[in-house]
């Protein structure tokens, strides 16, 4: 029997191939050779407007449906390694999973709910400023968007490192339905789907939903309970309206509940009444890290509920196109940490973190003929966030224990008016310029009690040499309750020079001078009331190239970031953390992307980073590297000089190479076989203190495989995955608590099954 086929195979990162043979029976097949093979074209928005990859002068790496499901990535933490320059932590509670782009990571990730990352995260065009997005589940993703370096005029809300666009997939005017499901070790189970179509010649909708259950991969030897587990449920609708082909209207409702249970893990020795040092490993940290041993007796906890509703109007006026989205969002977290991760009762935190933010963005682009295209627009942003939070240290003040109650408020609002135009010169050269003026307000109020804990307390004390004692009632004030309020405004004007020349058909180089700028706040604890706005100059290099007729994709960058008061994170010894500036620091790093087709059948993809980065002015504070301390007892930091200091979450090397191979089952299946590496070199998690091991992470070597089958019709694909099969453990993010490194690490070893069904 004669057909059509078409077979697709979707490479990870940068490309997209598709083969098509018409009106041959498979049984008489042959494959494609060499000669056939070429890369087709991928379609992204980094500039706001729909445009192929190549023909971007931008690092941007696209990451389709496919890439998700052959690398199984399930959240955003699943990431880490597989985008140039892109560092992901694992959990460390509070649903935090800092992101870290080209070595800015941010502020957060030890416990400023108020701060914004300089990794800014847009889910359906939608800023989303108080986030849990990174540990949150992917469902019916169509494709993420990775864009390396600041993004001023475009995406320019306080996103100095880069930007992460996730894109759902939206509806359909055919009909059309599928339901995935997997199971694998440490009793995880997963299913999700959606169904689509038309319901009216004017009306189309979506519904997707998906839930997660993870029973856990470490064992907590206190109780013989399984910890890193989580469950999970998530629902979008969309509904599209088209009453003609220049209006589109997209109303999207999302929700996601999400319960977990972070594993985390004290690294140095912690014993109670026994001073010890933070900056010494402990005896048999190998022994836990190997055996997933945790040993925790309070509870570990983060609960979010996150919801949203958006209105996306795209409207065709003939030489102009309007953009308008409008959103609404919500997102609660409620959190406990046994914040000294051991089985005894020294060191806790728990928190409620609620947020609220209302954002309406125009755009009006060009769309029409000509030598110059343009885009403006404006951005508006109102959020407010409430934070109440209690640090628990049991053994303060003779083991009377203080609780430290913080009842925090930020009400914020950012207004942004952009610009940006591309005069194309001649055919082959054209030049960029963009501006982007921001404005925010932001007014903070925060409320601290210190309170003694325990019900009473005799505490000897000597007079004359003879013995004395008294009590101290429990809940007593330890300090007067205070109240501070602060309000300050942050003005910023950002410009964007970009130069590109298309030396030939399926060769571009460009040169960029980009400005950034993340605005500065409030400490809700710590040893400063505030800190300032952070600023970038960034300059970059690249080439974007198809060679070799369209069989190999080569695309490189150099960069230069000069930052000035760069926003770091400091830990504070009686809990907390302290955001500080560094006056300078800066960035040398290059990147290479390439995918080449060997055959239709055999496709290669790699990418790789090399990073220089340094404090190169850093005067401040830190616990001495010298120090025996008690558990969250305050001690005097000493002043340094950090100046030449490494960044955070930065390793000077990392690569990423994926490989596959499509191959037939006799003459009934298709086959596809998937094998990915990934590499980094250890990192440091604190700006000081880096002639110590405790708060750095070791280089980490991961190989993980997928072996699908799907049959002719492609109703169906059933596959079999193995995570990390080497099991290579590492730590993935360090937190500063009590003084104390409180680490997460990366996930064993793990192997399942998933399938796909095609309604």
């Amino acid at each position: 029997m004669n057909y059509e086929k078409v077979f697709v195979q979707k490479v990870p990162g940068v490309c997209l191939l598709s083969f098509v043979l018409i009106d041959v029976p498979y049984a008489q097949e042959q494959r494609l050779t060499t000669e056939d093979v070429q890369l087709e074209q991928i379609t992204v928005t980094a500039q706001r407007r729909v445009q192929n990859i190549q023909d971007v002068p931008v690092s941007v790496t696209a990451l389709p449906e496919s890439f998700l499901t052959n690398n199984d990535i399930r959240t955003i933490e699943d990431l880490n390694g597989t985008v140039p320059g892109f560092y992901a932590t694992n959990s460390t509670n509070y649903g935090a999973a800092p992101l870290s782009i080209r070595g800015i990571g941010g502020a957060n990730g030890g416990g400023n709910s108020f701060n914004d990352e300089p990794v800014a995260i847009y889910v359906d065009d939608v800023y989303i400023a108080r986030t849990s997005i990174p540990t949150a589940d992917l469902v019916d993703v169509d494709y993420i968007q990775v864009l390396r370096g600041p993004q001023g005029t475009l995406y320019g809300r306080n996103s100095t490192a880069g930007a992460l666009l996730i894109n759902s997939a939206r509806p359909s005017e055919d009909f059309t339905a599928y339901l995935k499901g997997s199971v694998a070790q440490y009793g995880e189970k997963r299913i999700s789907g959606a169904i689509s179509g038309s319901l009216t010649d004017t009306w189309q909708a979506r519904f997707a939903f998906g839930y997660t259950d993870r029973e856990g991969w470490a064992n907590n030897t206190y109780d013989g309970s399984s910890i890193a587990s989580s469950e999970s449920n998530t629902a979008r609708l969309s509904i599209r309206y088209v009453p003609s082909e220049n209006f589109t209207a997209d109303l999207i409702l999302d929700s996601q509940q999400r319960e977990a249970s972070p594993a985390t893990l004290a690294i140095a020795n912690v014993l109670p009444g026994v001073a010890s040092s933070p900056f010494i490993s402990r005896d048999n940290l190998q022994q836990l890290l190997d055996n997933n041993d945790f040993a925790l007796n309070d509870a570990n906890y983060n609960d979010t509920d996150t919801s949203g509703v958006t209105l996306k109007i795209n409207w065709d006026l003939g030489p102009v196109l309007l953009d308008s989205i409008t959103s609404t969002r919500s997102n609660e977290v409620d959190g406990k940490q046994d914040s000294d991760g051991t089985e005894y009762t020294l060191f806790t935190n728990s928190g409620l973190v609620e947020s609220k933010q209302l954002s309406q963005e125009f755009r009006l682009s060009s769309n029409y003929q000509s030598n110059i295209s343009w885009i403006i627009g404006t951005h508006f942003l109102q959020e407010e966030v409430e934070q109440f939070f209690v640090i628990n240290n049991f053994q303060a003040i003779f083991n009377a224990g203080t609780s430290s109650i913080f009842d925090a408020k930020q009400e914020s609002s950012a207004f942004a008016l952009f610009a940006d135009a591309t005069w194309d010169i001649s055919e082959q050269l054209s030049l960029t310029l963009g501006i982007r003026y921001s404005k925010e307000e932001k007014e903070f109020i925060n409320t601290l009690a210190v309170n003694t804990m325990n019900d009473s307390l005799p505490i000897p004390i000597s007079v004359l040499g003879l013995p004395v004692g008294f009590e101290i009632p429990a809940n007593s004030p330890i300090s007067p309750e205070t109240t501070v309020e602060y309000d300050d405004d942050f003005n910023d004007t950002s410009p964007r020079v970009l130069l590109n020349y298309q030396f030939k058909k399926n060769i571009l180089g460009y040169v960029s001078y980009n400005q950034g700028y993340k605005s500065g706040g409030f400490n809700s604890f710590g040893l400063s009331s505030a800190f300032a706005s952070e600023n970038i100059d960034a300059y970059e290099i690249g080439v974007k190239s198809d060679l070799l007729n369209n069989q190999l994709r080569l695309n490189a960058a150099t960069f230069t970031y000069d930052y000035t008061d760069l926003q770091v994170r400091l830990p504070v010894t009686t809990g907390g953390v302290n955001i500080d500036n560094a006056g300078k620091a800066e960035i040398k790093g290059l990147e290479i992307e390439l995918t080449y087709a060997f055959t239709s059948d055999f496709i290669l993809s790699a990418n790789a980073t090399w990073m220089d980065t340094n404090l190169t002015e850093f005067f401040t504070e830190q616990i001495p590297d010298d120090s025996v301390i008690l558990l969250g007892s305050p001690i005097p930091l000493e002043s340094i000089n950090a100046t030449g200091n490494e960044l955070t979450r930065a390793p000077q090397f990392q690569y990423f190479v994926n490989g596959t191979y499509n191959f037939e089952l006799g003459d009934v299946f298709l086959a596809d076989f998937n094998v990915s590496v990934r590499h980094q070199d250890e990192v440091f998690f604190l700006e000081t203190n880096q002639n110590t091991s405790t708060f750095s992470g070791p280089d980490i070597t991961e190989l993980s495989v997928r072996l699908s089958v799907t049959p002719i019709d492609e109703v169906w694909t059933i596959g079999l995955f193995g995570q990390n099969i080497t099991d290579q453990r590492t730590i993935t993010q360090v937190a500063a608590l009590g003084g104390y490194p409180n680490a997460a690490l990366n996930e064993p070893s793990k192997w399942g099954i998933d399938f796909v069904y095609h309604f």
